[in-house]
């Protein structure tokens, strides 16, 4: 069911209040550059951070392997040390089987000392009358524990205890040595882990900030895709708002077309039949003039429209060419730096050999032969002359006055030689008459 012209246009109001923006093309580029180098920049931390956490890596690689000879080291130390305790509670425990008495530091001296005190006693009990009853049973008992101490002072010498325990002495300032050297070597593999946690602790960190790196750069990509996305679909909006504002514009002119159709028919059909047919004739021409100049205000917009949409396409176009003409601009830029070297030495298309004798005797004999290549170049430009032709006997006219073209070296030899460069067909002659007097005024200064 069609819809009625006060609908269509409660629509189109509608569908104006909620206008759809232009997408701004400027705007989005600016923001996908921004993007582009952020990510670019981001690139480059990640790439240094890469290189850091290698660097952090080796580092920690090599404290780890000095921990891991430290370990060594303090393995060594106590597989000694327990060796060492090992033998020294061997040996003590053969000392104590073979002697149980205390170690005696000096049995020699020991010996003699007892020996002295043993005749000192006996020396005193053999006087008479020298002692009480009480100084005599003590000196019994002195001299009783005295020969029980030689006794067992000379079982020492005889079991060669002395030198048993000066080996097992021996022992133990070797387990007191080995122990030393186990807590120092212990404390190296302790300070050794520790530098280990702190290196792989530093790598933890670098990947930590390199992780971070990577997640920010992934964001900034996906910024970079949504922001594409998101303008092309706000350009699909925009554009479907048009078509759908559009459409709805030549609905209402058709409907409106519609209506004055009806309305026109309504007025003759209301017309007073008393009126002549004059008054019937105004009326349809009234009419006839309304629908006219709607039909002249519509064209005008049209035409409005139409104006506005070529001036656009024309800057288009023009922005276009200017594009096209830098790039042909930079390409021949590129083209006259390659090509120019060659003719500063005197070179020219049509190549002319000179030996370098002939360019001792003439110093001006490079410029000589840029001239002739310049007149080789505007003799091919020249027009053909006229000619009668056998079939019809008429003559040919020459060709029209033609703008001319040239490479930017042959410009740039122009330049050089000092002669104003034919810019038509006409000014070929003047040109060639030139070069040939460059080059007379040339032979002229070398004789």
């Amino acid at each position: 069911m069609s819809k009625s012209l006060k609908e269509l246009k409660n629509e189109f109001k509608k569908l104006q209040k909620n206008q759809v923006k232009t997408p701004d093309k400027k705007k989005c580029e600016e923001d996908q550059e921004k993007l582009q180098k952020k990510i670019t920049d981001l690139c480059v931390q990640i790439a240094k951070k890469r290189w850091e956490l290698d660097r952090k890596i080796e580092e920690a690689e090599e404290v780890r392997n000095k921990q891991h000879k430290a370990k060594a080291d303090l393995d060594v130390a106590s597989t000694q040390l327990k060796e060492h305790i090992s033998s020294q509670k061997q040996h003590r425990s053969v000392l104590q089987k073979e002697f149980q008495g205390k170690p005696i530091r000096n049995p020699d001296e020991e010996k003699k000392r007892l020996n002295n005190a043993i005749t000192e006693i006996t020396a005193r009990m053999a006087v008479d009358g020298g002692l009480s009853n009480s100084d005599e049973k003590k000196c019994i008992r002195d001299l009783k524990r005295y020969r029980q101490d030689l006794e067992l002072v000379q079982d020492y010498i005889d079991k060669g205890m002395h030198q048993k325990n000066q080996s097992l002495e021996q022992k133990k300032a070797i387990v007191r040595n080995s122990s030393d050297t186990h807590k120092d070597r212990f404390e190296t593999f302790k300070g050794c882990r520790e530098d280990t946690d702190k290196a792989y602790g530093k790598v933890s960190e670098v990947r930590e900030e390199r992780n971070k790196l990577q997640e920010e750069l992934k964001a900034a990509k996906l910024a970079k895709n949504q922001l594409s996305k998101d303008f092309r679909k706000a350009q699909n909006d925009y554009k479907e708002y048009k078509q759908k504002l559009n459409q709805l514009q030549g609905q209402i002119r058709k409907k409106e077309r519609e209506q004055e159709d009806v309305n026109i028919g309504r007025q003759q059909q209301q017309a007073p039949k008393g009126d002549d047919d004059g008054n019937k004739k105004k009326v349809v021409k009234k009419d006839r003039e309304q629908r006219e100049q709607k039909k002249k205000l519509e064209a005008e917009k049209e035409a409005v429209e139409k104006e506005k949409q070529e001036k656009q396409s024309k800057a288009d176009a023009i922005k276009l060419r200017r594009e096209k003409a830098k790039a042909e601009y930079e390409r021949l830029k590129k083209e006259y730096d390659s090509n120019v070297k060659s003719f500063e030495a005197g070179e020219s298309n049509k190549k002319v050999n000179k030996t370098a004798e002939v360019l001792k005797e003439d110093p001006n004999e490079s410029a000589k032969a840029m001239c002739r290549s310049l007149i080789d170049v505007c003799k091919d430009m020249l027009p053909k002359d006229t000619q009668t032709t056998p079939i019809t006997g008429k003559k040919k006219k020459r060709n029209k006055k033609k703008r001319l073209r040239f490479t930017p070296y042959v410009f740039a030899n122009f330049e050089k030689v000092g002669v104003t460069i034919p810019k038509s067909s006409t000014d070929i002659e003047k040109a060639i008459s030139a070069l040939e007097e460059k080059i007379q005024s040339y032979d002229e200064t070398k004789t």
